[in-house]
This record gives C-alpha cells, sequence and structure tokens, in this order.
C-alpha cells in the first residue's frame, strides 16, 4: 500500500498537480482523495449487490408464480406450449421461457422445448429439484442444461397435492445478466459525485496549503529574527571579552608576562566558546536544512553510549558525582552516529554542570517495543522550576543566563538534542522527578 501511495505520489508531481514544495497538501489531497475513492467503490459495489439481489429476488418471485400456474395448467390437462407462449408474449423479458413438468420421483411429464420427453433423463438429482422437494421451493442461478446444452437460470416449485414438480428456467444470456445488473446511472452518479468533491477538496487543499505555507513563513522569518537576536547577543559578551584583552594587550606594550600569559589565555577560553557555538549552529542548521545529507548507517548504539560516558567519568568525579547504565546487550538502530553522539554527550554535560555536587545521573534503556528504544535520563539533582519545562529545547534559552554563561555553555546543547531526536524518528519530554531532579524520556527508531 505504501509503494502505491509513493507511485501516486510521484505521479502527482509528474502531472503537477501540486509544486513540488507543497508536500503537505498533496499528501492531505492523495490521502482523503483515496480514501473518498474506497468509500465510493465499497458504496457501489454494496448498493450493486443490493440490488442484483433485489432483482434476482423479484424474477424468482414471478417465476415461481408462473410455476402455480403452470401446475394448475398441468393438473387440468391444458398445453404447456400455448401457456408458454402466451406469458412470454406478456412479458419481453421472459422470452424463451422454458417450463419443465416432472413427477415427483423426477421423470420429465412434459417440457415445452422438447417434444420427445420420454427420451429426457431423470431430472432427480437436479439441485433445483432435490431442494424443491425438500423445502418446497429450489432455485439456482446458473447451471449449464445437460438437454440443451446451455447456462440457465432454474426456478423449480412442488405440488405434493397434484403428485408434480414445475420448474421454469430462462437462458442466462447477455439479457438476463443485464437485466440483473444494478443500475448504470446509479453507477454513473456516484462516479459524477466522486468526481466534483475531489475537485472541490482539490482547491480546498490547494488554499489550505497556501495559507499553511504563508503561516510557516511568517513564523520562521520570526524565528529566524529571533535567532539573529539571540546569536548577536551570545557572541557579543566573547567577541567584547576578546576585544577588550587584545586592546590591553596593544595599549601596554610594556604589560609583563605573567599578566601577557593571563590575557592571552582568556581569550583562548573565548575563541573556544566562540567555536563551540559556531560548532552548535552549523550542526542544528544541517539538520533543518539538509537532513538528507546527513549519513546514516546500521550501529550498535551501546559501544558509543558507553564511550560518552567514560569521556564524561572525569568531569564527573570532579563534581563528586556518580554515573550509572542500565543498558541492554546490544541496541541496533540506523542513524548517524555524530548526531547520536551529540544526545547523550549534551544531556551528560547538562546534568554535570547543573545537576548538583555529589548528585547521581543514571540512563536506562528498554526496547525495543513498538518500533521504538525507549530511554530514560535521569539526575536527582536541584531539576528546573516547572515554569521553564516547555521551553528548555528552544535555542539558546537558559534557566539562569549568569550561571550558563558563566560555566560556558552555548544554549544550544539540548536544541540539538530535540532535534538530533526528532532526526531519528523519535520523540522527546522533560519532566520533574517526584523526588528531586530532571528527566528526559525519549525514543530512537529500532533497526528495521
Amino acid at each position: 500500500m505504501a509503494t502505491v501511495f509513493r507511485w501516486i505520489e510521484r505521479m502527482a508531481l509528474r502531472l503537477r498537480l501540486f509544486p513540488a514544495d507543497e508536500w503537505l497538501g498533496m499528501r492531505l489531497f492523495l490521502s482523503v482523495t483515496a480514501l473518498l475513492w474506497v468509500f465510493v467503490g465499497c458504496f457501489v459495489y454494496y448498493q450493486g449487490q443490493r440490488e442484483r439481489e433485489f432483482k434476482i429476488k423479484l424474477l424468482t418471485t414471478q417465476l415461481l408464480q408462473l410455476n402455480e400456474e403452470m401446475a394448475i395448467m398441468a393438473g387440468r390437462g391444458d398445453s404447456l406450449l400455448r401457456g408458454t407462449i402466451e406469458t412470454s408474449e406478456k412479458n419481453s423479458h421472459l422470452r424463451n421461457l422454458r417450463v419443465t413438468v416432472l413427477d415427483t420421483l423426477g421423470r420429465v411429464v412434459s417440457d415445452n422445448m422438447e417434444p420427445r420427453v420420454d427420451r429426457m433423463p431423470n431430472h432427480i438429482r437436479r439441485p433445483e429439484i432435490q431442494q424443491a422437494l425438500r423445502e418446497g421451493t429450489g432455485f439456482i442461478i446458473r447451471r449449464n442444461s445437460e438437454t440443451m446444452g446451455e447456462d440457465y437460470f432454474y426456478v423449480a416449485s412442488s405440488f405434493p397435492s397434484l403428485g408434480l414438480v414445475v420448474r421454469t428456467a430462462l437462458p442466462y444470456n447477455v439479457q438476463l445478466v443485464h437485466n440483473l445488473s444494478a443500475d448504470r446511472g446509479f453507477v454513473w452518479f456516484s462516479v459524477c459525485v466522486a468526481l466534483v468533491l475531489t475537485l472541490v477538496f482539490y482547491r480546498q487543499t490547494r488554499l489550505l496549503d497556501q495559507m499553511v505555507r504563508r503561516v510557516q513563513e511568517q513564523e520562521n522569518a520570526r524565528l529566524k529574527r529571533q535567532l539573529t537576536l539571540n546569536m548577536s547577543h551570545e557572541l557579543k559578551t566573547p567577541v567584547a571579552s576578546i576585544q577588550g584583552y587584545v586592546e590591553t594587550i596593544l595599549q601596554n606594550p610594556d604589560l609583563d608576562e605573567a599578566h601577557l600569559r593571563q590575557f592571552l589565555q582568556r581569550c583562548h577560553v573565548q575563541t573556544l566558546r566562540l567555536t563551540n557555538i559556531l560548532r552548535d549552529i552549523n550542526t542544528l542548521n544541517r539538520i533543518d536544512e539538509a537532513p538528507e545529507q546527513m549519513p546514516c548507517a546500521f550501529l550498535d548504539l551501546r559501544p558509543l553510549i558507553e564511550g560518552v560516558f567514560r569521556e564524561s567519568q572525569l568531569a564527573a568525579s570532579q563534581r563528586e558525582m556518580t554515573l550509572s547504565l542500565d543498558l541492554p546487550p546490544e541496541i541496533p538502530l540506523s542513524g548517524n552516529d555524530g548526531l547520536l553522539y551529540s544526545v547523550f554527550r549534551n544531556l551528560l554535560d547538562n546534568s554535570i554542570a547543573y545537576a548538583g555536587i555529589g548528585t547521581h545521573v543514571s540512563l536506562q534503556c528498554q526496547g525495543p517495543s513498538d518500533g521504538c528504544w525507549h530511554f530514560t535520563f535521569r539526575d536527582d539533582g536541584v531539576g528546573v522550576p516547572d515554569a521553564h519545562l516547555p521551553h528548555l529545547f528552544e535555542r539558546f534559552y537558559r534557566v539562569d543566563k549568569g550561571r550558563s554563561r558563566r560555566i560556558g555553555g552555548t544554549g544550544l546543547g539540548l536544541a540539538i538534542v530535540k532535534n538530533a531526536v526528532l532526526f531519528h524518528h523519535g520523540v522527546i519530554m522533560a519532566r520533574q522527578v517526584p523526588t528531586g531532579g530532571l528527566e528526559f524520556v525519549f525514543t530512537l527508531r529500532a533497526m528495521e
């Protein structure tokens, strides 16, 4: 089904039903239109079957009435041929009507299309005759006649008081099939209604997509302005520091070596901070602007996570923190190792920086279930106020701005975590731990 949908999507793009950038509108249009046509098809089929069954019942009832009339005629000794001719002349849809009268043992008494009834075989094993003898009436929609060599629609009635079984039959030809089929007008009406609804929905979808794109463009413009202001604010501090130290060095050529070295070291720290900010911005831009250029490969995530925790062990021990892992033997998935490294490194660095001295940090992985690995990253530190939780993954957002800048964070770590998780078809959320601390719960799609 997914392959068919992608084929339809490519054809829609080739026919230029939607511009190449209007993916939302095209997917919505194709999905709803497909459901509409499936519904119309099912409805037409259902109504056609009901109408066909109704016509079959109507024809069967009419032939059962004829059976009674023929039985009465046969009981009186009237000519069966004359009766069938009169009936055919009155009803055009009963042309070539065949009437056979049998006794209860299945022997043919008379047949309007076979004058030599003595040559006709016994009909006791005919399914419609057996049903009529059991239930009083019997019919079969299509069966080949051994006598005539063609298909017939048979209806048989048993008359025990007369000791007879009367069977009427109509050739199962093109005319009968047409008479029993559903009304074509209803089918064409349903198709026309579906076409009109498709065109209306196509128009409305285009309008909706254009409106959504305008809103997205406005939102993107707002986010870009906000990001530009935040970047300017974040870059201004290290640039100003570097500028101040360099001006001091230039204005004091006789500065002693100790102070000169101190100023140069501070400049170096600020340049590292600038490098980290630019690196994080570049990572976010690559995820946003060119996700298809991020290479993915099958890998086992457990060694990568263990490597991140080993690298952070020294920084954690300096703050008297303990780290623990609860992972399955293997965590296979398809992803970008650089982004996955950033997820766990940024979460761990964030906890080491802000959880507090002497705290414990743990990572637990469960699954796969529902096609995803489920991760829980938790610390028992100071946590954050509830008002800040909805904004933790925003770019350059800081809970404590002064402390964050003293520690040297870029304000982009958790934004990278969220975008990297979304890139791997997962979701992430942050919440307070009831006993104290902060918890990140997220998923990553397992290897298919």
